[in-house]
């Protein structure tokens, strides 16, 4: 629901305002019921055994947008995310050394040249974007890099 900003104008009557208010009450708990429902952002605290794919609706959630702070027991060169749906977004926070963040082509693509990898270190944090998953069709797409913001 999009709520008209320029409503109620300053020539409508007082008798308009409950209206409106129903309105926007209406709006914000539509969003409320996104947020509780698990389709509003979801944080997931992950420990990985050493594995190079994390699995959407197993390692990590099937939420829109999540914030997912990740450790590991042993290395774990994640170059694959399984599973996911078009327009999903996954923040990583780096919370192990043992964490890093591999270019596979189709798969995980990242922003910067390909030779540069493994990407990830102790407080990094790294965004991904799914382009082209669809859980009906068993299609995974793949997941681009929207943004990092590297640990000072």
């Amino acid at each position: 629901m999009t709520l008209n900003a320029t409503l109620p104008a300053d020539s409508d009557m007082v008798s308009v305002l409950p209206s409106k208010d129903r309105e926007e009450r209406m709006a914000i708990n539509a969003l409320q019921a996104l947020i509780t429902s698990g389709s509003g952002p979801v944080f997931t605290t992950l420990n990985c055994a050493a594995q190079s794919t994390l699995t959407v609706g197993v390692d990590i959630s099937a939420a829109f947008i999540e914030i997912i702070s990740i450790t590991s027991i042993g290395a774990s060169p994640i170059d694959e995310i399984a599973g996911g749906s078009e327009g999903q977004i996954k923040i990583f926070w780096i919370q192990d050394t043992d964490v890093t963040f591999v270019y596979q082509a189709a798969k995980l693509i990242l922003n910067q040249p390909v030779h540069i990898t493994p990407y990830g270190s102790l407080g990094d944090i790294i965004c991904f974007f799914n382009v082209g998953g669809d859980p009906t069709t068993a299609t995974d797409g793949y997941w681009q890099e929207m943004f990092r913001t590297p640990a000072a």
